[in-house]
């Protein structure tokens, strides 16, 4: 007998039968979890998206006092890091969306 390869997988049943009974509901069964999860990933980088704009109000200010020249190194590299996590905190949202 010759087994097919590209026979398609089954898929085993859940248990659960009944029909749902909004579009709400069964969103909320088949990805509730996943839907909390990226709500709660949109929201830290919708909160990331705010520290770069206080560091860069901290950057200016002290730009003009002299001599603070570790003070901005120290800030600008915050800056760096800050701006590379928010980049990875949206580009970990998107890829968990796709």
């Amino acid at each position: 007998m010759i087994k097919r390869v590209f026979s398609p997988n089954s898929i085993g049943r859940t248990g659960d039968d009944t029909p749902a009974a909004s579009l709400a509901s069964y969103v909320w069964r088949m990805s509730g979890g996943h839907q909390i999860a990226l709500c709660m990933l949109a929201i830290l980088t919708a909160l990331g998206n705010l520290l770069p704009i206080e560091l860069q109000r901290r950057i200016v200010d002290n730009a003009i006092e002299p001599g603070a020249v570790d003070v901005l190194i120290t800030l600008g590299l915050v800056y760096l890091a800050t701006l590379l996590m928010v980049q990875a905190l949206k580009f970990a949202m998107r890829l968990y969306q796709g």
